[in-house]
């Protein structure tokens, strides 16, 4: 009939029995048997040679996540640098990638550490990105560009959705968080 699984586990390797059942019974236990579970979660199929695939609709999910813990977006810039990712924006990544791995962080590979202070560029710390294309993902500009941020780095930080893609030079980098290129 199909199998079930009602799981809710970080990535790991797990241990489980399995029970079989039917309308006339169940079956004895299983012995025991180890699972692995990738971190985060799954990443779309690549699409076709030649083609991307669409961008996700996920202004209404982000809102949500936002508002679930709206005093974070006080984090949003907390060294002063635009060009490094923020516990405001890890928490949206992090969130967003339970759904699609795909999701991850604007390199910006126009910026250099004399616009972020001296520092290294990270990531921009108001843009997500959605790796959009086949193979490897860091560093791919096969990505759609998304600000979430209005204010960044301002006195007062709000939340917004812009799709910038094709407006500027963007793309796809983990921030040393996760390696984002197993397709």
């Amino acid at each position: 009939r199909g199998t079930t699984l009602n799981a809710n586990v970080p990535g790991g390797t797990y241990s489980l029995r399995v029970i079989a059942t039917s309308p006339c019974g169940n079956s004895a236990v299983s012995n025991e048997l180890q699972v692995s579970f990738p971190s985060n979660s799954v990443r779309v199929a690549d699409p076709d040679p030649g083609t991307l695939l669409g961008v996700p609709d996920v202004e209404a999910l982000i809102s949500r996540i936002h508002s679930e813990n709206p005093g974070l977006i006080g984090q949003s810039c907390p060294t002063g640098r635009k060009y490094e990712n923020n516990p405001w924006q890890d928490r949206i990544v992090d969130r967003l990638r339970q759904y699609d791995t795909r999701f991850g962080y604007n390199g910006k590979p126009t910026r250099s550490p004399v616009d972020n202070g001296g520092f290294p560029v990270i990531a921009a710390g108001d843009e997500i990105t959605f790796f959009a294309g086949a193979g490897l993902a860091q560093g791919s500009p096969a990505v759609y560009a998304i600000d979430i941020l209005f204010g960044h780095c301002g006195s007062n930080p709000s939340l917004t959705f812009r799709n910038f893609t094709g407006e500027e030079d963007a793309n796809w980098t983990g921030a040393g968080r996760f390696a984002g290129d197993q397709p």
